[in-house]
């Protein structure tokens, strides 16, 4: 017989003692607050206690005599009612079992209900007891928490990261972790568990441990939410950035808080906050240097306005009816000064990414070629040499000049990082640089590049210094050991030339400066040698204009030395207005680039208005940058740049005046 249940069984004895007392039945049944039914043993109800009529809205009167199945939802749920009774009178008792059956107004509820045999003392069957209990909120409750954990779950196991829970302790014992845990640390959830494989603590970077913990204390202590970014090592040795945001919830039976919270995997952004952070300072760089330029062109300009004239007039000196030696030789000092003037001015050019005075296929590896054979015969014998020229092609565009100085000052700088010898290597090779390297590099531009790098094993550069190495005027040699020049006049070529310069350093280990210049199929071609430093003089008459004083004056007197009949004008509107008059009798005009109210190339253009077939020719300080490039494409005959002496000054007007015959 079936485990019967024990109130029933005290009942039971109750009804035996009682000597089935009904009034006293009555009143036990009313005192239980389950629903209770005796049933004949052919299951009809002989009497309701109170808790009954109140879950089924009938009275215990209302109901004597009638089948107890009739309270199933439908046939189905009866015939169980009448299978359970039947089992019940069978082996003594039946259930629990679930029903659906009509309570009040005939709402379906569900009631867990069991059925037992009460027998007299010869074991008769007296009468069956079924006691119930509606238990359908508790499963609608069990359903909906169900149905919110399995929520939870699916949540929990789709965000990219980890949830947990944790006692407050040096290891951050976990007691529980969602799946995301796998994605973010490379453990399996059992792994982390209890500490089973490898504690969390393990896992959060040594550099940041501390600083976790503090964080950590100081949220539980003020009761307060923790939010806190940090690396962690995974399982297969990767370091990741972590944001994780979490909070005290509770007290284990040992007095330790519990953390619950929120770890999710924030590497992508934090990488990319420092390409961000990495590239503004790029780009600031960049706008310094250009602001440096700037500045530096300008102040060159005004200086080799001056140095004309300081030139100039030391040259008349020279060339005039003067015969006096010791006035010579003053008149070579005043010259030599002022061309060592010239020549930094012409640095400061050079970095400003102005002066490029021809524009032609350049081979750069006779170009390095002729600075190692140079540096062969000047270098200290501890220093070796290495040549690894392997580009095809091997040709760019521009002034083989700024290339020859370009190689020779980065040869300088690794010579002069090598105190105690090394090696100096050459290396070319061509590249393509793509959209990825370009949005690192905010300087460069794709293309296809002839990339040069000069390599030392020097004592390479420190790292805050690194930002600055391509700044005119900054050097950390000794006074008088060097002007700082060196590398801004690298930049400046590079720069000039629509190329992009790297440089890496390590301290100890040496420095790479990688040049990318880009490349051209076209072939070089051997440029002519400068004509030499002789005078030509001419006949004809020349029309000067320039807006500073000094230069305007002494090249007024250079031109009568030369034998030129000389017209001067301060600014360009002046000139356009004595070219109108006189334009037929004018065979050249020496025109200066900047000037105000009217600059050369709008006087130009306006001259050409009146004359098509203008000869003119440009003199600058800035060189022969984009703009004045601008004016020799729109038909200026020829350019002499300034400072000049008497000597290109003359092969210059000279060589415009054979052009125009």
């Amino acid at each position: 017989m079936a485990d019967r249940d024990p109130q029933v069984e005290k009942l039971e004895s109750l009804w035996v003692r009682c000597g089935q007392d009904g009034r006293l039945i009555q009143t036990i049944l009313n005192a239980i607050e389950a629903m209770v039914v005796l049933l004949d043993p052919q299951g009809r109800i002989i009497d309701f206690n109170l808790a009954s009529e109140a879950w089924s809205g009938l009275s215990s009167e209302a109901v004597a005599g009638s089948d107890f199945s009739r309270f199933g939802q439908d046939e189905t749920q009866s015939e169980q009612i009448r299978a359970c009774l039947a089992e019940a009178v069978q082996r003594g008792s039946s259930g629990p079992h679930e029903t659906r059956m009509a309570g009040t107004g005939g709402v379906a509820r569900l009631v867990a209900w069991s059925a037992n045999a009460l027998c007299d003392r010869d074991g008769r069957i007296v009468c069956l007891v079924a006691t119930g209990q509606d238990v359908t909120s508790r499963r609608q409750s069990e359903k909906a928490l169900r149905e919110s954990e399995r929520t939870l779950s699916t949540l929990l196991s789709n965000l990219p990261g980890m949830a947990y829970r944790c006692r407050n302790d040096r290891q951050w014992t976990m007691e529980y972790v969602s799946e995301g845990c796998q994605a973010l640390t490379g453990y399996e959830q059992a792994a982390l568990q209890d500490n089973r494989e490898v504690s969390y603590a393990a896992l959060v970077h040594p550099e940041d441990a501390e600083d976790v913990w503090r964080q950590v204390q100081e949220g539980v202590s003020r009761e307060q939410p923790f939010r806190l970014t940090y690396r962690i090592r995974t399982a297969q040795g990767d370091e990741k950035w972590v944001y994780e945001q979490g909070r005290k919830v509770g007290d284990a039976a040992d007095g330790a808080a519990i953390l619950e919270g929120f770890i999710a995997d924030v590497t992508d952004r934090i990488r990319g906050e420092q390409e961000y952070h990495r590239l503004e300072e790029q780009l600031f760089q960049v706008q310094k240097l250009e602001a440096i330029g700037e500045l530096a062109g300008g102040v060159a300009h005004d200086f080799n306005n001056l140095l004309t004239g300081i030139i100039g007039y030391a040259n008349l000196l020279k060339t005039g009816d003067c015969k006096c030696p010791e006035t010579a030789e003053i008149a070579d000092s005043i010259e030599g000064a002022a061309r060592r003037a010239a020549h930094l001015t012409s640095q400061l050019l050079g970095f400003a990414r102005r002066g490029k005075n021809q524009i032609v296929p350049v081979d750069l590896h006779s170009v390095v070629c002729e600075v190692v054979d140079l540096l062969g015969r000047t270098l200290d014998k501890n220093i070796e040499i290495q040549p690894m020229l392997q580009a095809s092609p091997s040709t760019v565009i521009g002034d083989p000049g700024q290339m020859q100085q370009m190689v020779l000052n980065l040869a300088v700088n690794a010579r002069d990082a090598m105190p105690d010898g090394g090696q100096l290597m050459f290396r070319t090779e061509c590249v393509d640089l793509d959209e990825a390297y370009c949005r690192v590099h905010a300087e460069a531009a794709p293309g296809r590049y002839l990339c040069l790098s000069v390599m030392d094993t020097g004592i390479g550069i420190p790292r805050d210094i690194l930002p600055r190495i391509f700044e005119p005027f900054f050097t950390t040699k000794e006074p008088s050991k060097g002007t700082g020049m060196g590398l801004s006049m690298v930049y400046g070529i590079v720069k000039n030339h629509g190329g992009s310069v790297q440089v890496y350093s390590e301290l100890g280990h040496g420095s790479t400066f990688r040049v990318y210049l880009p490349v051209t199929a076209r072939p070089s071609s051997d440029q002519a040698h400068a004509l030499a430093p002789r005078v030509i003089r001419g006949r004809g008459r020349v029309l000067l204009i320039d807006d500073e004083p000094v230069v305007r004056q002494m090249a007024a007197r250079m031109l009568v030395e030369l034998g030129y009949d000389v017209l001067v004008a301060g600014d360009g509107v002046e000139a356009l207005e004595i070219y109108r008059d006189s334009w037929s009798d004018i065979d050249v005009v020496l025109l200066d680039m900047i000037m105000p109210a009217m600059g050369g190339r709008e006087c130009f253009k306006a001259m050409q208005q009146i004359n098509p077939n203008v000869l003119a020719l440009l003199s600058t300080g800035y060189g022969l940058n984009g703009a004045a490039q601008k004016i020799l494409d729109e038909g200026v005959a020829g350019f002499v740049e300034k400072p000049y002496d008497l000597a290109r000054l003359s092969q210059a007007v000279a060589a415009v005046l054979g052009r125009g015959t």
